[in-house]
Formats: structure tokens, C-alpha cells, sequence
């Protein structure tokens, strides 16, 4: 289901697949609704804050629901 747009980006739902990513690049796998049924990459990005340095990872788990970003004109989500 394509959400909406937002100055040109898709916004779509995903289903989590398989979160290893040994490589450590913030790379999980996940099943983009409209997208076929093949697993694609999507690049995790997480919530930062710093007074000096802080974040937190959270990579969803496994047949979770997410919402996935592709910008205008990128190829990646």
C-alpha cells in the first residue's frame, strides 16, 4: 500500500524478512508491499541524539510491519 508521497519519495510498507547483516553496514532484508515478492534491501536508519554522542539501534524484528522510504530519484530504501 503506497502511503504517501512526499516531495516526490515513496513511502510503502514492508515486512520484515531476515536481519542479519554480518557485514554490519545497516543493511536488513524485507519484503516491499507493490514490489514483487523478492526480499530487498533496505538501509536502516535509527534515531540519534547527542549532548556528546548517543543513539540506539533497533532493527525490527522479523515479519514485523515497517514503512520504507525510496527518495526521488534513488533506487535504494
Amino acid at each position: 500500500m503506497k502511503i504517501s508521497p512526499y516531495k516526490g519519495s515513496e513511502i510503502k510498507t514492508a515486512e520484515v524478512c531476515t536481519r542479519v547483516d554480518p557485514g554490519k553496514s545497516g543493511v536488513f532484508k524485507a519484503r516491499i508491499e507493490g514490489e514483487g515478492n523478492k526480499e530487498q534491501d533496505v538501509y536502516y536508519v535509527s534515531p540519534y541524539g547527542s549532548n556528546t554522542e548517543g543513539a540506539f539501534i533497533a532493527i525490527p524484528e522479523e515479519g514485523t510491519q515497517i514503512l520504507c522510504c525510496k527518495p526521488r530519484g534513488g533506487t535504494s530504501w
